[in-house]
């Protein structure tokens, strides 16, 4: 007996349990489970077995829990590098994300929708999503911490070129070369330190209000002012000139300018030359954005002499933008018979930090250092050598900090100051203090560091990455103490040890500072002004007891990141849309400018 069952007589007596699926019906994936329902009724699910659509809803609330501490500020001491800027790049990062893993999930993993209706709904949400980003992207104005602060529509025309051209011609004769106590001629102050030793300003501005003079619209640019003899000069964009320009301080009527045809803009450092001009001996030396250098005669505005610095180091516009992203922002700094400023290069071949020209005719007298530059201005700074004393010229490079003799350029020391000027870039002035000892300071995770020169060998103080992390932004040195907008809030560092002995809750912004006398003027990134004491005593381990602002006013309206400027007790301010000046209220001033 054959017991081997006929095969094809089981095939055929089997019946076929697997479920028919008729047309028109979706077999949705449950675990490892098909179940058919016709289309448009959900279908039971067997939640039993954990399936990936519950993995992902799980994934987004601990995401979206984590990117809450995150965002909080909790972490910044622990992750210096996580400032407020990088918690808003994850904010929009995540406002763009998690709405699309939902969409997903609604789409592809969940039970509720048919095919169809899935279909469309995500073809509708990347579409209005792409356009969103698009929109939004294009005509977005951002404030430092990459905040929305504005919106203009892509298709409408820049302010700037809103405002009436000015011609430049002019027939005015103004004196510049007459000096006073008060006059503030070059960026951050008569000395290049943000301090004014001998201005006291009133503490209430309620009963003793500042009084607008004037107030009216600039051109674009990050540019402060310079003043001399009665007179303010800045630098503005309006259309494609690229302009430097001379008001009366007491009227904001223009006097002069002087226009070159160059614009530049960038997505995140928006439109407009970046330097503050220097007012030397009766000349004006100007810095564009595209690497114009002008010589001014201070006197009618007219042109003395230019160099254009990417034509003589060989680059151009374009590789500019590889290297130096954000543009040339060096204000001149002038002594003796020399202008000196950062020179650059392309990007793989051998840069030159800084370059020398004579004042008055522009031929060069000296190149230094072989570092790509950053955004900071040169400076003068005493160094003792076995030799006797004299001044240097300190550099803060793309990645390091030298400093240069001022007769040759040659490069003394240097010390290692990372960064690139693409990204966490060297914007910060260098503070030099008693001892050959000078403070340095950026943020984008690198903080503050105090080093001392003996010779040419460079010591490290101290370093401390949680403080004076300061980005477009400059300290200020008081007594035995530095103050500085680290990531937009106020912070007192002790500059023995680098110790914060306070940090304000409140935030300015990335704003600016001027010491006047015992107090810090600050002007907020919101284009308001306010008066802070300027005090690291024992007692003021807390933000509530170190961080006192006696008094505050809007100045002006906008994103302003430009410096301030005193002239006497008239206070210059200005952004990329208007400018203002005020007569302040002073307690007394000494004969100490």
């Amino acid at each position: 007996m054959n017991n081997v069952p006929d095969k094809s007589d089981s095939d055929e007596n089997q019946v076929d349990a697997t479920p028919k699926t008729n047309p028109g019906q979706i077999e949705p994936i449950v675990g490892d489970r098909r179940q058919s329902i016709e289309d448009g009724v959900p279908a039971k699910i067997d939640v039993s077995i954990p399936s990936l659509r519950w993995i992902l809803a799980w994934g987004i609330l601990i995401a979206g829990t984590c990117f809450l501490h995150f965002a909080s500020g909790k972490i910044e001491d622990a992750l210096p590098f996580v400032d407020q800027a990088v918690r808003n790049i994850v904010t929009a990062i995540v406002i763009v994300i998690v709405p699309l893993l939902v969409m997903i999930w609604l789409c592809f993993y969940s039970p509720y929708w048919t095919v169809k209706i899935r279909k469309l709904a995500f073809l509708l949400f990347l579409t209005l999503q792409i356009v969103g980003l698009v929109v939004f992207g294009m005509g977005v104005e951002l404030d430092g911490n990459l905040s929305p602060v504005g919106y203009r529509f892509p298709w409408s025309p820049p302010p700037d070129n809103q405002l009436q051209a000015i011609t430049g011609k002019s027939n005015a004769t103004i004196d510049l070369k007459t000096e006073s106590p008060v006059d503030f001629p070059q960026f951050m102050g008569p000395n290049r330190n943000g301090r004014l030793d001998g201005t006291f300003l009133a503490y209430d501005w309620e009963e003793d209000p500042p009084k607008l003079l004037w107030k009216q619209p600039i051109g674009a640019g990050h540019s402060g002012f310079s003043t001399r003899n009665g007179y303010a000069v800045t630098m503005e964009q309006r259309g494609d000139q690229e302009l430097t320009v001379c008001y009366e301080i007491e009227t904001g009527k223009l006097v002069w300018a002087h226009g070159e045809t160059s614009r530049h803009t960038s997505p995140l450092g928006k439109t407009g030359p970046r330097s503050t001009p220097t007012i030397h001996n009766g000349f004006v030396y100007s810095l564009g954005a595209q690497g114009l250098l002008c010589c001014l005669d201070g006197s009618n505005g007219r042109l003395v002499w230019r160099r254009d610095l990417f034509q003589e180091f060989n680059t151009s516009i374009a590789e500019d933008l590889k290297v130096v992203s954000w543009g040339r922002s060096a204000s001149p700094l002038v002594y003796d018979d020399k202008v000196v400023v950062p020179a650059g290069g392309p990007s793989g071949a051998r840069p030159v930090s800084l370059v020398a020209y004579h004042r008055l005719t522009g031929l060069e007298i000296w190149r230094g250092g072989n570092q790509q530059i950053s955004y900071a201005s040169p400076i003068l700074a005493p160094y003792f050598s076995p030799q006797g004393t004299t001044d240097v010229v300190i550099s803060v490079n793309e990645a390091n900090v030298s400093a240069h003799d001022k007769e040759n350029g040659k490069e003394i020391w240097s010390v290692e100051r990372p960064g690139s000027s693409t990204a966490g870039a060297n914007t910060s002035q260098p503070i030099a203090l008693p001892g050959s000892r000078f403070l340095l300071t950026k943020g984008y995770g690198l903080g503050g560091e105090l080093i001392q020169i003996q010779g040419d060998q460079v010591h490290q103080v101290w370093k401390k990455n949680t403080v004076l992390k300061t980005k477009f932004t400059n300290a200020v040195q008081y007594q035995k103490h530095a103050f500085a907008l680290s990531d937009g809030r106020l912070e007192c560092v002790d500059l023995q040890n680098g110790k914060r002995i306070w940090k304000s809750r409140k935030s300015y912004g990335h704003g600016q500072l001027l010491l006047c006398g015992s107090e810090l003027l600050i002007l907020a990134e919101k284009g308001y002004v306010a008066l802070v004491r300027a005090w690291g005593g024992p007692e003021s381990n807390t933000a509530k007891e170190g961080h006192v602002q006696f008094t505050s006013f809007q100045a002006i309206e906008g994103v302003t990141w430009n410096t301030i400027a005193m002239h006497g007790d008239l206070m210059l301010v200005r952004n990329s849309q208007e400018a203002a000046c005020y007569e302040m209220p002073l307690r007394f001033r000494s004969a100490k400018p």
